[in-house]
């Protein structure tokens, strides 16, 4: 497992067309003027690791930690474990941002070494699921209930959108799915923001945008969550 590496690049477009970018980076090395660049680097869990702890003085003091993130992590499971193994060994906590949509047996090799699971959950009903993410919601329920079942400490994220999942029923039925489970530390509600449509066009992503709901209304999703996990 020493050395392996987290390789992920920016996908781009070629305007020839009938062709495509391999993503290999050799039109970023022979840009003179640096106008193209990739968006991300290749690096093994040592490097990273020389990297987190630095900051592990501020980590102990503010209670915080390594959070592996993405895109879905979970894609790259291996590497995930290997890099939170090196954390753990070096006293640092760990939390893993995923959306859930992978087997579960991609959880199992990470779990024993994660400290938090931060976890999307978006529509409750399949169908409005399936209609805005491209995948139905039945293996991430699944994988849901597993790890509310396994007692690991998982905090709840929930972008919300206007006219999408900002409903009472979508919250209640959020809230009843969780309720009883003392290991959620939090549901959090997260206004939908646009910050990511300018990288969508510069991948050549036909960009949707949505409304984002305002602060009252945020609060009162919020009150309604609580409400039903009493």
């Amino acid at each position: 497992m020493a050395g392996m590496k987290w390789e992920w690049r920016l996908k781009t477009q070629s305007n020839q067309e009938g062709t495509g970018c391999l993503q290999c980076g050799s039109c970023v090395e022979a840009c003179f003027s640096k106008a193209l660049r990739l968006s991300g680097e290749i690096k093994t869990t040592e490097e990273i690791m020389e990297i987190v702890k630095k900051d592990r003085i501020y980590y102990h003091n503010s209670g915080g930690g390594m959070t592996v993130s993405g895109g879905e992590p979970l894609l790259q499971a291996d590497f995930v474990r290997e890099l939170f193994r090196k954390a753990k060994a070096s006293g640092i906590h760990t939390a893993l941002d995923t959306a859930g949509n992978v087997p579960y047996s991609e959880f199992e090799k990470v779990l024993d070494d994660t400290d938090l699971v931060l976890l999307d959950l978006k529509c409750m009903d399949s169908a409005q699921h399936q209609k805005y993410t491209g995948v139905p919601n039945e293996r991430l329920l699944e994988n849901a209930k597993k790890l509310l079942d396994s007692g690991i400490p998982i905090e709840i994220r929930t972008p919300v959108i206007v006219g999408i999942n900002d409903s009472d029923e979508n919250m209640i039925q959020m809230a009843r799915f969780l309720k009883g489970y003392s290991n959620v530390t939090h549901v959090k509600l997260l206004p939908y923001h646009s910050m990511g449509i300018e990288k969508g066009i510069a991948v050549g992503n036909q960009v949707m945008t949505f409304q984002t709901p305002s602060e009252e209304r945020i609060k009162e999703l919020q009150q309604l969550i609580e409400n039903n996990l009493k």
